[in-house]
Formats: structure tokens, C-alpha cells, sequence
């Protein structure tokens, strides 16, 4: 029987990072989290043995909190995988939809429902901190101030609310993507060192490095950065800037690279490091299954 492992979620139970969790792990121990700080703060702080983090969503785009903590902790990503997201308005049993005043959800969840909310102008939108608990209080505290709430299925079923609509995302080709992550120097960490998320032998997929860094500024830096990369044959598959927090007018280059391993892996990391005023690895793992 294998490791049964706690795994912190940033949300309720129902949320999507369980759910998430569910689909990499199978079964684990749930510590969920109010925040996304609090849940690396329980991977750090030993509540937990690994966190599911959400990096991008196809309809929102980055996560760039996560991204930020991902950097800013001594944690490394071991792993990857995607959830299909639909959205459902949810409701008491009973409850009819020209009833509705009010929807819940957290705010990257509404941003993703935008034709919806838009068609029904009379709901007022009420931010909420997760989907799943937008979801458990609408059920369990008669105070809250809305009367339906979109989140996931598996929260419905969870807490016995009523889904009312399925589907209210903006484009049904809804995923998430999420990092597995643990805390650096885990002993399991060690790429295809016990652990199962760590080896790619299962379908002998890729790996992708996950990686964020700063760049001088001088002309065609990011240009040579890049072309590092294109001429040890890595495929870029996500590139984005973001300003660092106190340093006005200084940004900060995250990227994903597919074909990460062996040499041509080693020698695009050499070079970068060279070029780079900051490299900071966030991890190097298995490429998940495409959605």
C-alpha cells in the first residue's frame, strides 16, 4: 500500500486544487488552507508533505501569486497536472433562478463566468475567498450575503447544494494547471528518487523545468536569453514578465521549457546563468498528460 501523503489546497474541501489533488494523488490526507501564503506556510511548517498550486488558468492566464511564492520559498515542483474546470451556479435546494440577488465565488473563478454574469446584470457579484466555501456557506451560514454561488460540482455534492446551471465559464475549454510542490531538500525530491511523481518513466514523457529570472538591461538581453534556449533545442512553452514587488521598473521573466534533461538541459542552464542577474530554478518534473 502506498504512502498516503498530506497535501495542503488553498481553499475548502470541493475546491479545485482538491480536486486537482485527487487526479495526481488518488488518496492523500486534505489540509486545506484560507490563502495561498498559508498553505506554503503548511508545507514549510511541516502540516504538510506536498501543496497543489495553481499556476494558470486557459481563460484567466497566470496565477501570479503563486508564482511569486514560488520563488520567494525554499520549495521545489516535482510534478504537474491539469483540471478541467466547469463552473456551476449553485444554490439552496429549491431555489429558482429568477430568485437569485447575489452570486459568490472567488474573484478569479467570476472572471472566468463573465458572459453569465454580464446576461443576468441584476445578480450583484460578492468576492468571496474560495469557490468551494462560497459554496459550504451559502449551505451552513444563513448570514452570507449571497443566495447562489458558482464553484465546482464536487463542492456541490460535498455540501448539498443544488447545481443549478452547469457550465457558466466562458469557454468550455477550461483548464487549470497545477505544481505539485514540496519543500526543498526533501528527501524523496531527487529526480526519479522515490517518488512516484518524480519519474517519467510512466509514458516516457518529456521534462519541463519551471524557471523564473532577471535580466540586465542592455540591449537584446532577453533576445539571447532566449535564443539559449532555442539553440540546445528546448520548446518555450510559457514565457511572461511581471515588476518585482520593491523594485520599481525591474521585472522579472517566467518561463516553462519542454525537453529539460541531459546535456543540452545542462548547458542552457550554464549559459543562463551567466546572462542572468537573478536564476532562480522553481522545479524540473514530468510533462502531464495534455487535456
Amino acid at each position: 500500500m502506498g504512502e498516503r501523503l498530506r497535501v495542503a489546497v488553498q481553499g475548502e474541501a470541493g475546491c479545485f486544487s482538491h480536486a486537482a489533488a485527487l487526479h495526481h494523488f488518488g488518496t492523500l490526507d486534505l489540509v486545506t488552507c484560507r490563502s495561498f501564503g498559508d498553505q506554503f506556510a503548511a508545507l514549510l511548517d511541516g502540516r504538510a508533505d506536498r501543496a497543489c498550486v495553481p499556476v494558470e488558468n486557459a481563460l484567466a492566464g497566470a496565477v501570479m501569486e503563486t508564482q511569486e511564492l514560488l520563488v520567494r520559498h525554499p520549495v521545489v515542483a516535482i510534478a504537474e497536472t491539469y483540471v478541467r474546470v466547469e463552473m456551476c451556479l449553485t444554490v439552496r435546494p429549491g431555489t429558482r433562478l429568477e430568485e437569485l440577488t447575489a452570486v459568490g465565488s472567488h474573484p478569479v473563478a467570476l472572471r472566468q463566468c463573465r458572459r453569465f454574469l454580464e446576461s443576468t446584470p441584476l445578480l450583484e457579484e460578492v468576492v468571496a475567498h474560495d469557490t468551494a466555501g462560497s459554496i459550504r456557506d451559502l449551505i451552513h451560514d444563513p448570514a452570507v450575503r449571497w443566495n447562489g454561488a458558482i464553484g465546482p460540482a464536487l463542492a456541490a455534492e460535498l455540501y448539498g447544494a443544488e447545481v443549478l446551471i452547469r457550465g457558466v465559464e466562458d469557454h468550455p475549454r477550461n483548464f487549470t494547471r497545477f505544481l505539485v510542490v514540496t519543500r526543498q531538500g526533501d528527501r524523496r525530491t531527487k529526480l526519479g528518487e522515490g517518488s512516484r511523481e518524480m519519474t517519467p518513466a510512466s509514458g516516457g514523457r518529456a521534462l519541463k523545468a519551471s524557471f523564473a529570472m532577471t535580466l540586465p538591461h542592455r540591449p537584446g538581453a532577453l533576445h539571447s536569453a532566449l535564443g539559449a534556449l532555442a539553440a540546445q533545442e528546448l520548446d518555450l512553452t510559457r514565457l511572461e514578465s511581471r515588476p518585482i514587488p520593491g523594485r520599481p521598473w525591474q521585472y522579472r521573466f517566467f518561463a516553462d521549457v519542454r525537453g529539460a534533461e541531459g546535456d543540452r538541459w545542462r548547458r542552457a542552464l550554464e549559459i543562463l546563468r551567466s546572462m542572468a542577474s537573478e536564476l532562480h530554478l522553481i522545479g524540473r518534473y514530468p510533462e502531464a498528460p495534455p487535456p
